[in-house]
């Protein structure tokens, strides 16, 4: 909500200030130009930094600023192989061919090595269970030596 005219209390105008400083920090945009672009005190902004409420204001846009993100990043990557399918299939270029090979073969390797660690972590579940491990090995956790001793 942008509070604006002379109706606009100083607690509103404060609040207002403060999320225009957490979404440009938020941005990654530098303390100096925070204070040029918002013409805020340094003193106000260390004062800011500070705050614990202010900090989680500024986590939590950046997290929404990630899964905006995130959430585009299928779509984008759907696109991309469809494009480098059809390079693959359809180029005369010899360097645009050398290319999308180079391009599609460490996106075989790299889900070949997802598959096979999951494919591990799910026989080291099952050896910990076996084994009679404690459940906080199965979340991630070393074994005690009393659990490898069995």
């Amino acid at each position: 909500m942008v509070v604006t005219g002379e109706r606009a209390s100083a607690a509103d105008r404060r609040r207002e200030r403060n999320l225009e400083i957490a979404t440009l920090y938020a941005d990654g945009v530098k303390q100096r130009e925070i204070r040029v672009q918002t013409g805020t005190s340094e003193r106000t902004i260390r004062r800011l930094l500070q705050d614990d409420e202010f900090r989680r204001l500024v986590h939590k846009i950046r997290r929404e600023r990630t899964d905006e993100i995130n959430a585009k990043i299928p779509a984008l990557v759907d696109r991309a192989l469809e494009k480098l399918d059809w390079l693959l299939v359809n180029t005369e270029s010899d360097t645009t061919l050398l290319g999308a090979i180079r391009t599609a073969i460490p996106l075989g390797s790299r889900l070949e090595a997802e598959e096979f660690a999951d494919r591990l972590e799910r026989l080291e579940q099952s050896i910990a269970v076996e084994q009679g491990w404690t459940v906080p090995y199965l979340d991630d956790e070393e074994p005690d030596d009393d659990d490898l001793d069995d």
